[in-house]
């Protein structure tokens, strides 16, 4: 989508190490407050999103590298 939409969305450096550290714990927590959640389960949830946050940031940069390739 970047290389023939590059005006569309707002693309940063992939190599930028936030994009690989964890996401806020506290962040999740305050989405579920209110709700009857194990500790269990948020354990999984924040694994998850962990795992998708870098699932997407390096398919970001195999994204770059074969744009910057052609």
């Amino acid at each position: 989508m970047r290389r023939y939409h590059p005006e569309v969305g707002n693309y940063s450096n992939p190599f930028h190490p936030i994009n690989y550290l964890p996401p806020s714990p506290w962040r999740l927590r305050s989405r579920h407050s209110g709700e009857d959640v194990s500790v269990a389960s948020m354990l999984a949830f924040y694994f998850l999103e962990y795992v998708l946050k870098l699932t997407q940031s390096v398919h970001f940069v195999c994204e770059t590298v074969a744009m910057n390739r052609n």
